[in-house]
């Protein structure tokens, strides 16, 4: 801005300070538009104007979920502040629900209820609630689902028909959606029965199917169910974003050198008691307060143990093989988070080999390849892991799952991941899941 007086030389006005007038919004969704504060700008002349329009602003992505720093400029002047990106419950969501039951049958609610975030990210949630699901009458009916906690609901409208009568024999299906992305609700096939006596009926809509996760990109044998009857089929489910990942290649098991596990901050080596290596709160922790180790190589009958009260521990796989026939290769008694890493460039394997199948959703020590009693787990890394069970589940934690970034193939005789609170992908993962039931299970 210039001033001048008849006579004398020009006078510039400089700009002395800028600041905000009125409330700063510190607090966004995921997706939503930043709310341009107003700035005000202040001239060595006293002279103040509203600059917001030609402010310059910096620092801030909605896609972006945490704090950030905003940075607003304008000439030489600056002023930052913090907000914070988050990524919130927005919806409900049913995948594969049913609309037909007989009556007196157990009300069936599909194959998982899911949290859906602003991000469009979905969470398989355990604790749903349904109410007005009955079926002890014949007629038409809304049921309601609601997850505790949350202010959302999902209804929808239900038939209850009376009783068959006949005996079912077999169960075929036909007309079988069997490609999926990332996300799409599950189609009911066309599903036929025969009975004792030859005859055929159709009982598309009084199916109960198990075995399907929207959020697992692979393949997935998926389960049909009318009454004493059964049959399967096999899905897939790709990632439309980055091709498909279905077919992970993950080479065999060729790992020889010997086993070592290191604390990654002070370099020292732990070492194993009757072939386990524990983890503990003896251990060194780095600057983040972490317990962070490495480990490598290949370790027959043997077991990484965690035990470390109230800390987090990260623990990254560098070429590991380790076969256990007595217990499950990782095991966590309690952390508060643990940071499963393999590395990039890495292949790594875990085989649960206790050749008995219970399929035993309470027994504890038959968890799963890796079992984690208290604490979050998460799965992350450029690298790959394989997780086999020839006893249980593949994962099996009793707080939250978290599956981010990593290549994981499991094999296993019960569940594939099972966590009892929740079970989450990020950052799309690529996950191929063979297993006796349910691939995640929550």
């Amino acid at each position: 801005m210039v001033a001048t007086s008849c006579g004398k030389p020009a006078i510039v006005n400089k700009v002395t300070s800028i600041y905000i007038d009125g409330e700063i919004k510190t607090q966004y969704h995921y997706g939503e538009t930043f709310v341009v504060p107003t700035v005000i700008a202040k001239y060595s002349n006293g002279q103040t104007l509203d600059i917001s329009d030609e402010c310059s602003i910096s620092g801030f992505s909605s896609y972006k979920v945490g704090e950030q720093t905003v940075t607003i400029s304008f000439m030489s002047q600056v002023i930052q502040y913090d907000v914070t990106v988050v990524d919130e419950v927005c919806g409900i969501y049913l995948s594969g629900y049913r609309t037909s039951f007989e009556v007196g049958e157990n009300f069936d609610i599909g194959t998982g209820v899911y949290l859906v975030y602003d991000s469009g990210k979905l969470v398989l949630s355990n604790e749903s609630q349904t109410s007005n699901a009955g079926t002890n009458t014949v007629g038409t009916f809304t049921a309601t689902v609601v997850v505790p906690g949350y202010d959302f609901e999902f209804s929808f409208e239900y038939q209850v028909v009376p009783a068959s009568t006949f005996t079912p024999v077999s169960i075929a299906f036909s007309d079988i959606k069997d490609e999926y992305e990332l996300g799409d609700g599950f189609v009911r096939p066309t599903a036929i029965v025969t009975d004792d006596n030859g005859d055929t009926h159709d009982v598309s809509d009084l199916v109960n199917y198990t075995g399907f996760n929207p959020l697992a990109v692979g393949e997935q044998t998926i389960t049909g169910t009318y009454k004493t009857v059964s049959n399967t089929f096999v899905v897939s489910v790709s990632d439309p974003d980055s091709g498909d990942t279905a077919d992970i290649d993950i080479p065999e098991d060729t790992i020889s050198k010997a086993f070592s596990l290191k604390n990654d901050t002070d370099g020292t080596s732990i070492t194993a008691v009757n072939g386990v290596y524990t983890i503990d709160a003896t251990q060194t922790v780095n600057a983040k307060g972490k317990i962070a180790v490495t480990a490598a190589g290949k370790l027959e009958k043997g077991q990484i143990e965690i035990n470390a009260p109230d800390l987090d521990v990260e623990l990254t796989l560098n070429g590991v093989s380790i076969h256990n026939n007595e217990v499950s290769p990782i095991h966590v008694t309690t952390c508060d988070d643990l940071d499963i890493s393999a590395k990039k460039g890495s292949s790594n394997y875990l085989y649960d080999d206790r050749n008995t199948s219970v399929v035993d959703e309470e027994n504890d020590q038959y968890g799963g390849a890796i079992y984690v009693e208290n604490g979050d787990l998460k799965l992350k890394g450029k690298g790959q892991l394989k997780l086999v069970s020839y006893s249980n589940n593949g994962i099996h934690a009793k707080d939250d799952v978290e599956i981010k970034n990593l290549a994981l193939v499991i094999n296993a005789v019960n569940n594939g991941i099972k966590g009892n609170d929740s079970v989450t992908f990020e950052e799309e993962p690529k996950v191929k899941i063979e297993c006796g039931n349910d691939g995640i299970k929550s």
